[in-house]
């Protein structure tokens, strides 16, 4: 092999690797503007913490396509990774927050059932018979 057919094949994987990555940054671009979608359409984006990463996610993913414009890749992606962590825990805020609602709406239930339980339980407490008078009724 020559040095020219050598510089020739080094070019080519080079250019390979180029839209490797691009390739790469979409696929990231996109998975990343995804989760933020799914977060921003939580019952509980506008919640503070929710929304803040929200922001954080949005603002990365801004500069991660103008990193690609610039065709530096491999900071664009570090930049989406940076993005996704926050989109995934703007997720998982707004899921926790659900949960802890859920949480709360069913410990409201279970006080409730109580509270209209006890007067009768309480009532049909008092008026069964004890030990002594369940034998003197034989």
């Amino acid at each position: 092999m020559n040095n020219t057919t050598i510089v020739i094949a080094i070019t080519a994987l080079t250019g390979l690797g180029g839209c490797a990555n691009a390739n790469l940054s979409q696929r990231k671009l996109a998975e990343t503007q995804a989760t933020i979608e799914a977060a921003s359409r939580s019952e509980n984006s506008t919640n503070p913490e929710v929304a803040l990463h929200l922001k954080y996610a949005n603002d990365q993913v801004d500069r991660a396509k103008e990193l690609m414009r610039r065709r530096k890749d491999d900071a664009a992606q570090r930049m989406l990774d940076r993005a996704r962590a926050d989109a995934d825990l703007a997720v998982a805020l707004a899921n926790s927050e659900e949960s802890r609602q859920q949480a709360r709406e069913a410990w409201n239930e279970v006080n409730e059932l109580q509270q209209q339980r006890s007067p009768a339980t309480s009532d049909s407490v008092h008026d069964m018979p004890t030990h002594e008078q369940h034998h003197e009724i034989e």
